[in-house]
């Protein structure tokens, strides 16, 4: 086994890398971990390499493989990964099934939404219970209904807050129901709040300025 096979192997079986103060995880034959004082535990290979830390880290990131947020389609809200590995971009939020263990696709009918992405690998200790989060873009947008639904509801707000640029944007698209009405209004509340954040930001500056 060469260096490579065995970082994989550590990967796959060792769910934390130890501090040196407990017992340590098994290693394969003609391997052992070499500990020193103030100095994080190693492993010596066969050959007299050493496999560190950060080398363990990096294979686990390598191989759990979480797409760049850059690579999500357009409408894609959230993703996760399953337990087979595969990522997943989906338009709302899934919830787990604990009958198959795995996240269960929301929606139905055009709100069922959904592409895969990257695959990876599920090492020792990655919980794949615990990869669900909102996809990071430029501007927050807020779902309601599906676009392709007979309410059809587009909400997105940008607020850029600077020494020259304050903006807070609201373009609404309307053929909506009460729910929806609800939802609109708590948002447009939010964003008046936000603006009386900056007026007020605006005049303690004025107020600086002329003293």
């Amino acid at each position: 086994m060469d260096i490579d096979e065995l970082l994989n192997k550590l990967v796959m079986e060792v769910a934390e890398w130890p501090t040196g103060s407990g017992c340590d995880p098994e290693l394969p034959k003609d391997c052992f971990w070499m500990h020193s004082v103030n100095r994080e535990p190693r492993v010596i290979t066969p050959d007299g390499g050493l496999i560190y830390k950060q080398h363990w880290l990096q294979r686990r990131r390598e191989l759990i493989n979480e797409p760049d947020d850059s690579d999500a389609p357009d409408w894609a809200e959230w993703v996760f990964q399953q337990p087979s590995g595969y990522w997943v971009y989906s338009l709302l939020e899934p919830n787990i099934d604990d009958r198959v263990e795995c996240f269960a696709l929301p929606g139905f009918g055009p709100d069922l939404k959904f592409s895969y992405g990257a695959i990876g690998i599920i090492p020792a200790g990655h919980d794949w219970r615990k990869t669900l989060r909102r996809v990071k873009k430029n501007f927050e947008s807020v779902y309601a209904l599906s676009p392709e639904h007979s309410h059809n509801l587009n909400v997105n707000y940008d607020m850029s807050i600077g020494p020259e640029k304050e903006r807070v944007c609201l373009s609404i698209n309307v053929e909506i129901d009460e729910a929806c009405r609800e939802q609109i209004s708590s948002m447009i509340d939010r964003l008046g709040k936000a603006q009386d954040y900056i007026e007020r930001a605006k005049d303690l500056l004025a107020g600086v300025s002329s003293e």
